[in-house]
């Protein structure tokens, strides 16, 4: 048995539950604790859902490092154009990974947050924001992933009794509204669910000894909210600028217009690096849940 805190072998030392580790002084009841079977069936599920989350992440940084450079080259020069091939592959990658995250990403949010067989009773705010984290993610994945086959039923419905042939909006005035707005606001409440899971993680952290990984999740948390907030204090800017018939643009210059694709290309390239980031503190954090499990699997099978 190793140390959860330094991996210094304690196996052969005397078996004082009291004691410490002669390494860190870290609590010998925190490495018992984190090898008992029940904490070691907890961490094995906890550790799969982490990397359902990273999974998705990693495809994103990927393909968004491949489309970044189309989207610069778009906006420094109005006369390049990107050969066909090229566009619809990444955008093929684009849809595929969106859809990958839209999936994995709430699955492993429902894996991660299985109540933690802590040592001492779970606080009030960590058990709210696992609750909540878990369910707004969940409820909104399945949202996201169930509108546009609502809309395109009602559509058909629209379509074969209602409407008849001709070109006209196969939605209602009310119905395209509700739709609109859902598609726009769901993945904003499940990025604000996403971040009660980070809080949740570094509670867990805090909870469990490992306060690197406790700061690491604590300035992540930090700079997940500053790009949340000026990334919605852009979008209101930008929307603010759309007037006109049909969203189009009449009270914005062209000038506007090229300072509004370059902040977008900003924070495309910030989230990016956020991306990035959260995963590799997801992969460290589900490497440090992770120690043992493949000993105790080999074991146990």
């Amino acid at each position: 048995m190793a140390c959860v805190r330094c991996g210094y072998d304690l196996h052969g030392l005397p078996v004082d539950v009291a004691g410490s580790c002669p390494e860190c002084g870290c609590s010998r009841a925190l490495t018992s604790w984190f090898y008992s079977k029940q904490t070691t069936a907890w961490r094995r599920t906890t550790v799969r859902g982490l990397y359902l989350i990273i999974i998705p992440f990693a495809l994103s940084v990927v393909i968004s490092i491949l489309y970044l450079p189309l989207t610069y080259l778009s906006i420094s020069s109005t006369a390049y154009s990107p050969p066909e091939w090229m566009s619809v592959a990444v955008w093929a990658l684009w849809y595929i990974g969106t859809g990958l995250s839209r999936v994995l990403t709430p699955i492993g949010v429902f894996l991660a947050t299985r109540q933690p067989p802590l040592q001492t009773d779970e606080t009030p705010a960590m058990r709210g924001c696992r609750h909540w984290s878990r369910w707004v993610v969940v409820v909104c994945g399945i949202a996201i992933l169930t509108l546009p086959v609502v809309v395109w039923i009602v559509d058909i419905a629209a379509y074969e009794f209602d409407v008849g042939y001709g070109s006209v909006p196969l939605l209602s005035p009310e119905l395209s509204l509700i739709a609109e707005v859902l598609r726009n606001v769901l993945p904003w409440v499940s990025s604000a669910g996403f971040t009660l899971f980070i809080v949740f993680l570094m509670l867990l952290a805090q909870a469990t000894e490992p306060q690197r990984l406790f700061a690491r999740l604590r300035l992540l948390l930090i700079a997940e909210l500053v790009y949340y907030i000026t990334s919605l204090a852009a979008t209101l800017w930008m929307y603010s600028l759309m007037q006109g018939n049909n969203g189009a643009i009449t009270n914005a210059s062209v000038s506007t217009m090229q300072r509004m694709q370059t902040i977008g290309l900003m924070f495309q390239i910030v989230h990016v690096g956020l991306l990035l980031w959260t995963g590799v503190v997801f992969w460290s954090l589900a490497r440090w849940l992770g120690q043992g499990l493949r000993k105790s699997g080999k074991m146990t099978s």
